[in-house]
């Protein structure tokens, strides 16, 4: 039966799972705030969290709720910022550090980019020596790569990295 998850019962900070990225949200604001475009663009359809109790829900699909912000969310130039609710189909469920690790070390082989950082003999390396859903959370936020003066792995303040 699908039914809305009750974002109080995520212990944050999370890791999200889908379309090629793992993205770290901090708090409920951001889980359930985005801009209108990633809902269109079915963002949060089959998207994995994992909590840092280790619970692993897997989200059906997120409906709009409202705006955020003056003028019902809109901004000139960027899509709408809204609010969102999630929806999920099964119970969570507890996983173990490997089945994290094992998301992360599936994006490793999948994705090239990884394999295109300067450090990811060490990146790797250090993976597979976590031993907590904590540990894992500050390797994937580590050191942000700077290119041509813009950041490279966050997205509106978000640390961001690939999934896949």
């Amino acid at each position: 039966m699908i039914r809305p998850l009750p974002l109080k019962s995520l212990k944050f900070p999370i890791l999200c799972f889908n379309q090629n990225l793992v993205l770290i949200e901090e708090n409920e604001s951001d889980l359930s705030s985005c801009g209108a475009g990633a809902l269109k663009n079915g963002w949060f359809e089959k998207m994995i969290i994992i909590d840092s109790e280790m619970k692993y829900v897997s989200v059906a699909y997120a409906k709009k709720l409202c705006g955020i912000g003056p003028f019902w969310g809109y901004r000139i130039f960027r899509t709408q910022r809204i609010k969102i609710e999630l929806f999920i189909k099964e119970e969570p469920k507890k996983v173990q550090v490997n089945c994290v690790k094992g998301k992360v070390f599936q994006s490793f082989k999948k994705w090239h980019g990884w394999s295109s950082r300067d450090d990811f003999d060490e990146l790797n390396r250090r993976m597979q020596e976590a031993q907590s859903f904590q540990e894992i959370i500050q390797i994937l936020k580590g050191p942000v790569l700077v290119v041509s003066g813009r950041s490279k792995g966050t997205i509106s303040g978000r640390n961001v990295v690939p999934f896949g």
